[in-house]
């Protein structure tokens, strides 16, 4: 606490210092409030002095940890500072919390294979790059976990059989401890932190030293390398995702070799959005801009018939969401619009209706976590371009959900709806919950359509010859209803085939996306097989679908 005060005192720091900003006390009720096991610096190792042993475990902060990505079970177990340690001599992360990494968040993908003459394979979470190093280079094959929040099996090892060998060294990887923030360049304006870094811990960082992301996916839980690997985004017609955000990328390849790939070479855009099959990300360089306040502007009933276009309404503002109930054939949306300020700036009286709808000023209920958040108001950038938060923390995502997500050029987006409204409407669910009791959630809660400029990215969904592009992504949120799910993400492709969409990579997707889709991928190939010549990354079944390998 005393170094917090000097810290405080010190004023900002200076460039690619280590600063610890959470207390002891105030981490204990971060790891409540946290969806996914997160640890400080100061916290970072423990060693074990019991038994004369030097590995590391979690055993001795048992105390402080949450189950990782599944709040709807009370914490319990805890890992035990004499259980087993994997032949490189690190703690095997044991015990009922951590049960939950077989599984992605949604539960819907087994992570860590096995099967025939092979055991499931044991999770390690290194805490610097040195550990990370050994522990690639004694694995012969290698799947990444983030904050675990998927919904396809881009994280998981493949299957054993009885053909696979029982003595291959099978390694799932967390990400978690590689999370220290290491400071700002004021000059460059980027913020360098580890791939294990959440979202919310790099907002916690920026706001009180007066920077800021200029833009965020929704959710804070999910770590800074998985968001950029599945080119996850924000949402705003001048606003590229946060894959594109990163200046400079610091690898591990498959030999335990470090690469630092710079913006602007065919490297940097292979690893910007890399689906975790070059290497693991262990810092990144992002750019940031001053911080800034949102004014958001809410309108509930907003029929889609009283919209001109659109594709013209995305652009009306610096960003906007429109969470659409395709249910009836008459469909309306909740748009949300929000405007970039300086700090402090009051906020206009906003109109009362806009298109049929009218003006919402209370708090929406999200259905993946219960929890509240904004609509019409001004707010600080993290709190208004976020969904899940609670008070400036992550909110727990406590109710399954899956979710699907594809990509279509912004002037394909009129007729892309056109087409999908009629399909929509008879698939069940729309309108049954009752925004309390997630049972009563049938297979389709909502869609969402926001808007996401293009970059010049290899396997980038938003990836495009011309940077004047804007893509229109068209996301829905489903019931934890797997079969159903994938009747609806099957139609849902089949209407959008014509206007060649592309999948979100993290979310449920069933046809591999063409070679016209993605004009670069023969140039990703050749990279990944010169940074992985063994294919240690790229043996999962995801790697074979995504590439056509």
């Amino acid at each position: 606490r005393e170094r917090e005060r000097e810290i405080e005192a010190s004023g900002p720091p200076p460039k690619h210092r280590r600063v610890r900003r959470d207390s002891t006390e105030d981490l204990q009720t971060m790891m409540r409030q946290l969806g996914v096991m997160r640890m400080t610096s100061a916290l970072r190792r423990v060693h074990i002095a019991e038994g004369g042993s030097g590995g590391r475990t979690l055993g001795a902060i048992r105390s402080l940890t949450t189950w990782p990505w599944d709040n709807r079970s009370p914490s319990g177990g805890g890992g035990d500072p004499s259980g087993p340690r994997n032949e490189a001599g690190y703690a095997v992360l044991v015990g009922q919390e951590y049960e939950q990494l077989h599984h992605n968040w949604a539960e819907n993908v087994e992570l860590r294979g096995g099967g025939g003459a092979v055991a499931p394979a044991q999770l390690s979470s290194p805490v610097d790059i040195t550990e990370v190093q050994e522990l690639i280079a004694g694995a012969t094959e290698v799947a990444l976990v983030g904050s675990g929040h998927s919904f396809n099996d881009c994280m998981a090892l493949r299957r054993g059989s009885v053909d696979t060998p029982s003595s291959d060294k099978r390694l799932l990887m967390s990400t978690a401890f590689l999370s220290t923030i290491d400071g700002i360049d004021s000059d460059a304006m980027t913020v360098k932190c580890g791939g294990g870094t959440t979202i919310s811990q790099l907002c916690r960082y920026l706001q009180p030293i007066g920077a800021a992301l200029a833009q965020v996916p929704s959710l804070p839980h999910v770590t800074i390398a998985g968001a950029m690997s599945t080119a996850t985004h924000g949402s705003g017609n001048t606003e590229q995702a946060l894959s594109a955000m990163a200046a400079q990328i610091e690898l591990v390849a498959a030999d335990g070799t470090v690469h630092s790939f710079a913006r602007g070479t065919d490297d940097h855009r292979a690893a910007s959005v890399s689906l975790g099959l070059l290497g693991v990300i262990t810092s990144v360089e992002l750019d940031i801009v001053p911080t800034f306040d949102v004014h958001q502007q809410t309108y509930d009933d907003v029929p889609l018939d009283m919209v001109d276009s659109l594709s013209a309404v995305m652009g009306s503002a610096d960003g906007v969401s429109a969470l659409v109930d395709f249910g009836t054939p008459n469909p309306c949306a909740t748009l949300s619009f929000r405007t970039r300020v300086e700090p402090g700036t009051p906020m206009p009286t906003p109109a009362p209706e806009y298109c049929g709808g009218t003006l919402r000023s209370d708090d929406f209920v999200c259905f993946e976590s219960h929890m509240h958040t904004g609509s019409t108001g001004t707010g600080p950038w993290y709190d208004k371009l976020q969904y899940f938060l609670d008070n400036d923390r992550d909110a727990k995502m406590g109710v399954r959900a899956l979710q699907t997500e594809y990509f279509v050029k912004m002037d394909d987006l009129d007729a892309a709806i056109k087409a999908l409204r009629p399909v929509a409407e008879k698939w069940p669910g729309w309108r049954t919950w009752d925004n309390a009791n997630p049972e009563t959630q049938g297979p389709t809660h909502i869609a969402e359509i926001r808007s996401i400029k293009a970059d010049d990215l290899f396997l980038s969904p938003m990836s495009s010859a011309k940077n004047t592009d804007v893509f229109a992504s068209i996301h829905f949120t489903l019931g934890y209803f797997p079969e159903a799910a994938h009747r609806i993400v099957q139609e849902l492709e089949d209407v959008l085939k014509p206007f060649a969409a592309r999948p979100h990579w993290g979310k449920l997707w069933h046809t591999s996306p063409s070679a016209a889709a993605y004009p670069h991928r023969g140039a990703f190939i050749e990279t990944m097989r010169r940074l992985d010549p063994t294919a240690k990354f790229s043996r999962g079944p995801f790697a074979s679908r995504a590439l056509q390998l």
